[in-house]
């Protein structure tokens, strides 16, 4: 072992390059060991399971009781079956660990491809290091990783059978090929590789290959060697359809958007779009270099890539190398008239630069601000991530033998099928569940839960509130619906009649509630809000030796679910005690709490609010409008005023809704005032004008008297949401409660309701 090690000095001392690499390698493992986050894991571990439990191949769905008879082609079920046993072996610290033994053997086979290809050292650590942050959104234990390890062994055969004009390697492209196929559907990937060797071969040696002609048959009929035969072959080109505009799952996935339509980017973005346009540029400028197939693949790969955002880590493992030869053509076409000084320094600079990037990279993985600052729900460590599986909503659910039919947020169902014993609601496969099922989830986001519980008649609903926030404001309405259980991440109601003997507020105190932050007098809140934020260069040099903590999300994600369910002081004290443990950083919060001090009448609270916002964003003149009707100076007092915008940015949605109702687009109006509301819950004006169209346009009247009992809750002298709920009670012969709320109406001062009043008054 010390002589390995004295041989490996004396080889970084020749070459200074491969201690970057090595630099590289140990960035590649940091990138790679992260907590189990993946929704999808939980499914195909519970896929595995079954599997090895009943010694067959599922036919049809084994998971849900809403679409128990659907066909369920299972062309993952090698990988479930392997990590299920991993799993059974070595536990949820063990999957973190083949995660970056997959990934560290991907980064190998890429950098041995390279290498053989001729790259240089520097361009290979450049383009290894701009594919790691590229790349590392998927550094997730999905049957992709092996996609891109299957990929780059057949780049690296058919290379070889190019480059020497023999196939002697090609046997494996059918053993590859026989486990890709029984791993994921992406196999036919390697068709498209063998193709594209095949012509350009042929366009060189005027020819085809026949050898490698039969090889490519032969690994296009050993796909049929698989537990579903010609339709598991079929199968995969079925799922293309996902890709398609008009395709539902692809209007609502993000991994399915195209990448031009992505609304926020981050570093990986741009990193990616820096490496798309190089390798652009430097393919056209070595054009009459480049190879038939490498061309074909460039194109191919990179259309896939723009299409959908998923398919970037595909372009980048297929074009490394063909980026790398070019890139190392232009620099030796250029290079040859630069000085040995010159290039000294230039090879002296880019290593310092790229050691610096490494060196500040490490350690804010370490800490997670990494991730926090790209908007990643991902954490370095190992083992597996409680706060983004609903462990929590489990442990109670079993501690509490609640045995009941639930309906379930989509990306719950595989972990609650993994974790449960009992069928779910739906979950991630939707080529299993079907249009017609998420067309119904989809319909219970704008309004529909009722529809849904009343078809499906379950007894809990346990959902990720943060994602289904339109789900809560629902479940409040719905008469005989509770919460019985609440974390940071996922709520659960329960039906009146089960499980009562649990109450929502003995739930409240088992998660810590903030009684430090309870029956503070107006001069503390307003320190507490007035505080100092710490600065962004604070924040960023914080962020190499500070450990990220969701402590804040989760007391914030707590505050807006409080806030959806009217119990406005708890809603107050969650967003104060975020702003606190955020020391002032958290600016959503500041929205949050205008609105609140705006309904419980603390215009004064209300204005210190936006004065923090503009802190942040000083040109935005929607809150300086906002704050300039509420505070008003006469005679050096201040005035304050009590109808300005709980939100800015909501308002903005809510002036669209209403532009987009005027001109006649509905949906497009329901939108706008969904999104106002998600981002001011406290919005009374945007659930008064969606409960409008929702009683008025779509004639759904259990959803719009939601929506106005929401704004009443918010505003109990909002007399346009009296008048509304009574007439949609009306309309569905509460006569009774339609008078109460007329009259309540009335006595606000609403002439419309006295008119009510006098012609149904029996």
């Amino acid at each position: 072992m010390n002589a390995t090690l004295q041989r490996g000095w004396v080889k970084m001392s020749k070459n200074p390059w491969l201690a970057l690499l090595a630099g590289v390698g140990i960035l590649t493992v940091v990138f790679s060991l992260r907590l189990l986050s993946d929704p999808d894991l939980g499914f195909h571990l519970n896929a595995g399971r079954w599997i090895i439990q009943h010694l067959a191949f599922p036919k049809t769905d084994i998971a849900t009781y809403s679409v128990p008879d659907h066909p369920y082609i299972d062309l993952h079920w090698l990988f479930q079956v392997f990590i299920f046993t991993v799993y059974f072996l070595v536990g949820y610290q063990g999957l973190s660990i083949l995660v970056c033994l997959l990934v560290c053997g991907l980064f190998y086979l890429l950098s041995r491809r390279m290498l053989d290809s001729g790259i240089s050292y520097p361009i290979l650590i450049l383009l290894l290091l701009l594919s790691l942050l590229i790349m590392e959104p998927r550094f997730i234990l999905r049957p992709e990783l092996f996609t891109y390890l299957f990929l780059t062994l057949y780049l690296i055969i058919l290379d070889a059978c190019y480059a020497r004009k023999r196939c002697a390697h090609c046997c494996f492209l059918p053993l590859i090929m026989l486990i890709w196929c029984n791993m994921e559907g992406l196999f036919m990937l390697g068709y498209a590789i063998i193709g594209a060797y095949l012509i350009s071969m042929w366009i060189r040696d005027r020819k085809p290959d026949l050898r490698l002609l039969g090889w490519g048959v032969l690994s296009i009929v050993i796909c049929f060697v698989n537990p579903y035969g010609f339709n598991g072959f079929l199968f995969p080109f079925e799922l293309l359809t996902r890709f398609q505009a008009n395709n539902i799952f692809h209007e609502h996935i993000k991994e399915f958007q195209p990448f031009f339509h992505l609304p926020d980017w981050t570093t990986k973005e741009y990193v990616f779009l820096s490496y798309f346009l190089i390798s652009a540029f430097s393919i056209f400028i070595t054009l009459r270099q480049r190879k038939p197939h490498e061309l074909i693949l460039w194109v191919v790969y990179g259309i896939l890539a723009l299409l959908a955002i998923r398919n970037i880590p595909l372009f980048v493992v297929v074009t490394l190398p063909i980026t790398g030869i070019a890139v190392s053509e232009i620099v030796r076409r250029y290079g040859r008239n630069l000085t040995a000084n010159v290039k000294k320094r230039t090879n002296l600079i880019f290593a310092y630069g790229i050691l610096f990037i490494i060196l500040g990279i490490i350690p804010r993985l370490i800490t997670n601000e990494y991730y926090a600052n790209n908007l990643s729900y991902n954490k370095t460590g190992i083992g597996l991530d409680r706060f983004q599986h609903p462990e929590g909503a489990v442990e109670f659910i079993e501690s509490n033998q609640l045995d009941g039919r639930f309906i379930n947020s989509l990306s719950y169902g595989g972990w609650l099928s993994w974790r449960l014993s009992c069928p779910i609601f739906i979950d991630a496969r939707l080529e299993v569940i079907g249009e017609s099922l998420y067309h119904e989830v989809e319909e219970s986001w704008k309004g529909g839960l009722a529809g849904l519980i009343h078809k499906y008649q379950p007894d809990l609903v346990v959902y990720d509130y943060v994602r289904y926030f339109s789900w809560t404001p629902q479940l409040t309405a719905l008469p005989g619906w509770h919460p019985v259980f609440l974390d940071g991440q996922s709520a659960i109601f329960a039906r009146e009649g089960y499980a009562m003997e649990i109450h929502f507020p003995d739930t409240v105190k088992t998660f810590s509630q903030p009684d430090a932050f309870s029956g503070l007098s107006l001069d503390k809140k307003k320190t507490l809000l007035e505080q100092e934020r710490i600065s962004g260069l604070t924040q960023w040099i914080q962020g190499f030796y500070t450990r990220h903590s969701c402590t804040p999300p989760r007391d914030q994600n707590m505050a807006s679910f409080f806030l959806q369910t009217g119990h406005i002081q708890l809603a107050e004290q969650y967003f104060l005690k975020t702003l606190q443990e955020s020391c002032g950083t958290a600016v959503s919060c500041y929205y949050a709490l205008a609105g609140i001090y705006l309904t419980t009448g603390n215009p004064q609270l209300a204005s210190v609010c936006y004065r923090q916002i503009l802190k942040f964003d000083p040109g935005n003149t929607t809150v300086t409008q906002s704050l300039s009707a509420l505070v008003q100076e006469r005679g050096g007092i201040l005035f304050y005023a009590t109808n300005c915008a709980a939100n800015a940015e909501a308002t903005k949605h809510f002036n669209r809704g209403n532009d987009r109702y005027t001109s006649g687009d509905i949906s497009g109006a329901m939108t706008e005032y969904t999104e106002a509301i998600r981002l001011n819950p406290s919005y009374s004006k945007a659930y008064l004008n969606r409960g409008y169209i929702e009683a008025t346009e779509l004639k759904n009247f259990e959803s719009a008297i939601s929506d106005f009992d929401r704004a009443i809750i918010l505003d109990s002298t909002f007399a346009d949401a009296y008048l509304g709920r009574g007439s949609c009670r009306f309309t569905l012969q509460d006569i009774n409660g339609a008078m109460d709320d007329w009259k309540k109406a009335a006595s606000l001062g609403n002439p419309q309701a006295k008119e009510l009043i006098v012609k149904h008054q029996r």
